[in-house]
C-alpha cells in the first residue's frame, strides 16, 4: 500500500473542521456518490475523509483531492466482502486515532447530500444537552416529528451564505433565502429556527445509522460500541453479549456478514437495555446504558420521506431548511433512483457536458382542467402521465433532450405509490388520522421508474424537472427559447382559460418566454405539417411546449410510411407505460401490492374515491356519511349515532387539516353517489389491509 493511503492522526487532523472530521466509506459501486458527497461538503467549506475499498485510479484520486477530500485504504476482508456491514471494522481505527487528538467524527453514508454545515447545530445540541455522547437518525415514519425549537439556538449563518450564491441545495432552500431577502423571513429575518432533538426512546423502532456523530469526549466508550457493531453484523442470529454484558468472542467471517447491518446493530447493541437518560429524557441510554444518544430532528436531517412529504410542515412551523438529504425511503434502493433524487434537487455534480455539449432541449408543461381539479381522483394523474408520454414522443421526433415535467399531486388526486402506506386516508374503520399529506408536486421517484428510463436514453435522453433552474446550465441555453402552443384543429384553445398550466420550472422560477409570441400548432397536424410548423424553432436551444392535451400523436402522423419512420425514433407504448407506471394506488383503504391502480377497473377506482369523499363530508358534518362499514359486512347509510362529526376544522390535527377538507370539497361523480360495497371499503378482504 502506498504511504499516501495510510490512515494517520495527522491526516485525520488535517481533514477536520472545527473539531470534527467527516468520514465516509466507498467501494467501486458508490465511488461516484462519495465524490458527490465530498463535493457538497466542499461547497459548505468542509473537508472530508474517504475510506476506499479496492483499486483507486490516479485520476479518481485526483478528483477526490479537487473536492477537498483525502483518502485512506479501507480494504480489509470484511469491507471487501460487504461495503456496508464491513465498514465498522474500518471505522474502529478512525475512532482510535481521533481519541489521541482528540476530535469528533461524523460518519455519513455516501448517499447523503449535505446542504448546510451541521457543526454549529451539533455545538448547540451539546449546549442544550450536555450529557449527549452520540447523535443518530431514526427510521420512524409518521406525522408528529418534533416541531419545537432547540433550547440553545446556534448563531445563524449570514444570509450572504445563502441568498444569491450558487445554492447547490434544494429549491426549498433557495426559495426560502429569496423570501428572506424580500423581508418575508422568520423572526429576525433569518431562515427559521433549529429544531429540538426527537424523543430518543420513542424513536427506537429502528435507529438509522446513516449519520452518526461520535463526540470526542466519549470516544473510548464509543469504540467499544463499534466493536459490538462489528460482532453483531458478523452473524445472522444470536446475542453478541453474554448475560453480564460482556463481548462474546467469536470469529467473524466475511461470508457471515449481515445483508442489512442496521437490523442486528439495533437489536443486538443499541436497543439492548434501552431506557431514558435519567437526567435528560430527550436522550436515550443505549448499548446497555453505557452511552447517552440523541436522535436528530427528522425534519432537518431528512430522508426522502421527511424531505418531500414533510416540506410543507417544515415551512408551516417556521423551521430552518434541511441540513441533509439521505436518498432512502424512496420506494427502492437502485443507483438510478438515488442519483435521480439528488439531480432533481440540484445536489448532484455532473460533468459540464451534461448541461450543454450542444444539446437542444424540450421543456413541457402539463395542465389540468378546472373540471378535473373539481372532481379530483386518479384521473388527474392519468391525464398528466398521458401528456408526459406525448412530450416524450415529441422530444424523440424533434431530436431533443426532454426536460421532464413536474407532476401535480397534492391531495386532490387521492392517489399514492403502492408501498407508501403512510398516505392511506380511509379504510373500513373510517378516517386514518395518521395519514401523511401528499406533496403538492411529486418527486420523480413517485411516478417514474428511473432505472427503466435510463435504459431508454439512446432513444429518449432526459433531464430532471429542475434542470433549467440549475446554475450550471449556461445562459446560452436558458436564454435561447422558442415557445409552441398546441391548439384544437380549428386553431382555438390557446387562451388557456379552461386549464391550469403547471410550469416546468415550478414555483418561484422566472418564466422562460421567448421574445416573440408562441408558435401555434394544430394538435392534429400530420408529420409533414408538424415538421414544417416547427422548422423555425430548430435553432432554439430550448423548445417550450404547452397544451399537450391537444397533441394527437401518434394518431395524427398520417401515412403508414410516417408511422414506420417514427417507430424507429421513439419508444413504443409499452416502454412508455413501463417507465411511468410507478406504484400508484388508490388513496382509500388500499395499502398493499394487490391494490395497484393499473390493475383495477376505472369504475372501481371511482367507487373507492367516492367512498373517501363521502366519508370526509360526513366527518366534517357537510352531508350524510353514505358509507358506514364494518369488517365482514356491507356498507350502509350512516345513522347519526354511528358517526363522530368535527364541524370546527381547527380542532383537527395539522395533518388532517391539510387533506380532509380538500376531500370533502371535491365534486361527486354520478357513479359515486351511493354507499361503497367494494371489499376494499367494507374490509371483507382482510389481505388488503395492514
Amino acid at each position: 500500500m502506498p504511504v499516501r493511503f495510510a490512515l494517520t492522526a495527522s491526516k485525520l487532523r488535517a481533514q477536520s473542521t472545527n473539531g470534527t472530521t467527516f468520514v465516509t466509506f466507498a467501494d467501486g459501486n458508490v465511488a461516484s456518490f462519495a465524490l458527490n458527497w465530498a463535493w457538497l461538503l466542499q461547497q459548505l467549506g468542509l473537508r472530508s475523509l474517504v475510506g476506499i475499498s479496492g483499486h483507486l485510479d490516479r485520476d479518481v484520486e485526483a478528483r477526490f483531492h479537487e473536492v477537498g477530500a483525502d483518502v485512506f485504504c479501507a480494504d480489509g476482508p470484511l469491507m471487501a466482502a460487504n461495503g456496508q456491514a464491513g465498514r465498522w471494522s474500518e471505522l474502529l481505527p478512525v475512532l482510535q486515532l481521533a481519541r489521541t487528538i482528540p476530535i469528533s467524527v461524523l460518519l455519513s453514508d455516501a448517499d447523503i447530500a449535505w446542504m448546510r454545515d451541521p457543526l454549529p447545530y451539533f455545538a448547540a445540541v451539546r449546549a442544550s444537552h450536555p450529557r449527549v455522547d452520540l447523535l443518530m437518525m431514526t427510521d420512524r415514519a409518521f406525522n408528529n416529528y418534533v416541531s419545537t425549537p432547540l433550547k440553545v439556538q446556534p448563531n445563524p449563518a449570514p444570509l450572504s451564505r445563502w441568498a444569491g450564491r450558487r445554492l447547490w441545495g434544494s429549491a426549498e432552500t433557495a426559495t426560502r433565502a429569496k423570501r428572506v431577502e424580500r423581508g418575508g423571513g422568520g423572526s429576525g429575518g433569518d431562515l427559521g429556527f433549529e429544531l429540538e432533538l426527537e424523543p430518543g426512546y420513542d424513536s427506537a423502532i429502528s435507529y438509522n445509522i446513516g449519520v452518526i456523530w461520535f463526540c470526542a469526549h466519549a470516544l473510548e466508550g464509543l469504540e467499544g460500541m463499534v466493536e459490538r457493531f462489528m460482532i453483531s453484523v458478523g452473524g445472522e442470529g444470536g446475542s453478541v453479549l453474554d448475560q453480564n454484558g460482556k463481548l462474546r468472542k467469536k470469529k467473524v467471517r466475511a461470508n457471515q456478514l449481515a445483508s442489512w447491518d442496521q437490523d442486528p446493530i439495533n437489536k443486538e447493541v443499541l436497543q439492548k437495555g434501552l431506557r431514558h437518560d435519567p437526567e435528560d429524557h430527550r436522550l436515550v441510554r443505549v448499548d446497555r446504558g453505557r452511552l447517552a444518544m440523541g436522535v436528530l430532528p427528522m425534519l432537518q436531517f431528512t430522508t426522502s420521506f421527511t424531505y418531500y412529504m414533510h416540506r410543507k410542515r417544515r415551512e408551516m412551523i417556521g423551521a430552518a431548511p434541511p441540513y441533509c438529504l439521505h436518498a432512502i425511503f424512496a420506494h427502492g434502493k437502485d443507483i438510478d433512483r438515488k442519483r435521480g433524487i439528488f439531480r432533481e434537487e440540484r445536489l448532484w455534480r455532473d460533468p459540464p457536458a451534461y448541461y450543454d455539449s450542444g444539446r437542444r432541449f424540450l421543456a413541457a408543461d402539463t395542465f389540468l382542467s378546472k373540471s378535473q381539479l373539481a372532481v379530483g381522483g386518479f384521473d388527474m394523474i392519468s391525464a398528466q402521465v398521458f401528456q408526459v408520454h406525448q412530450a416524450m414522443r415529441l422530444a424523440a421526433l424533434t431530436n431533443r433532450t426532454l426536460v421532464l415535467p413536474r407532476l401535480k399531486c397534492g391531495e386532490r388526486p387521492m392517489a399514492y405509490p403502492c408501498y407508501a402506506w403512510y398516505h392511506r386516508a380511509f379504510a373500513y374503520f373510517g378516517v386514518n388520522p395518521d395519514k401523511v399529506p401528499m406533496p403538492e408536486v411529486c418527486p420523480m421517484y413517485y411516478w417514474l421508474e428511473l432505472a427503466k428510463l435510463a435504459g431508454l436514453a439512446p432513444k429518449l435522453p432526459t433531464r430532471e424537472p429542475s434542470f433549467l433552474e440549475n446554475p450550471r446550465v449556461p445562459a446560452a441555453v436558458t436564454s435561447s427559447v422558442a415557445n409552441v402552443r398546441f391548439t384544437r384543429p380549428d386553431g382555438s384553445g390557446v387562451s388557456n382559460g379552461d386549464v391550469v398550466n403547471l410550469e416546468v420550472g415550478g414555483p418561484g422560477r422566472k418564466d422562460l418566454e421567448g421574445r416573440n409570441g408562441p408558435i401555434l400548432v394544430p394538435g392534429a397536424s400530420d408529420l409533414s405539417d408538424l415538421r414544417r410548423l416547427l422548422r423555425g424553432t430548430e435553432m432554439a436551444r430550448v423548445l417550450r411546449v404547452r397544451n399537450l392535451h391537444y397533441l394527437q400523436l401518434p394518431v395524427a402522423l398520417g401515412s403508414a410510411e410516417a408511422k414506420t419512420e417514427v417507430s424507429t425514433t421513439w419508444p413504443n407504448r409499452r416502454d412508455l407505460n413501463e417507465v411511468t407506471r410507478g406504484f400508484w394506488c388508490t388513496a382509500c383503504p388500499i395499502t398493499r401490492r394487490g391494490a395497484v391502480v393499473h390493475e383495477l377497473n376505472k369504475s372501481v377506482v371511482h367507487e373507492l374515491e367516492g367512498f373517501c369523499k363521502s366519508e370526509a363530508r360526513g366527518k366534517l358534518g357537510r352531508g350524510p356519511m353514505r358509507s358506514c362499514c364494518s369488517a365482514g359486512g356491507a356498507c350502509h347509510m350512516c345513522q347519526p349515532w354511528e358517526t363522530k362529526i368535527t364541524k370546527n376544522e381547527s380542532e383537527l390535527s395539522w395533518a388532517l387539516q391539510l387533506w380532509l377538507p380538500t376531500f370533502a370539497k371535491l365534486e361527486m361523480l354520478h357513479s359515486q353517489e351511493k354507499p361503497c360495497a367494494h371489499p376494499f371499503c367494507t374490509g371483507t378482504d382482510r389481505k388488503r389491509f395492514p
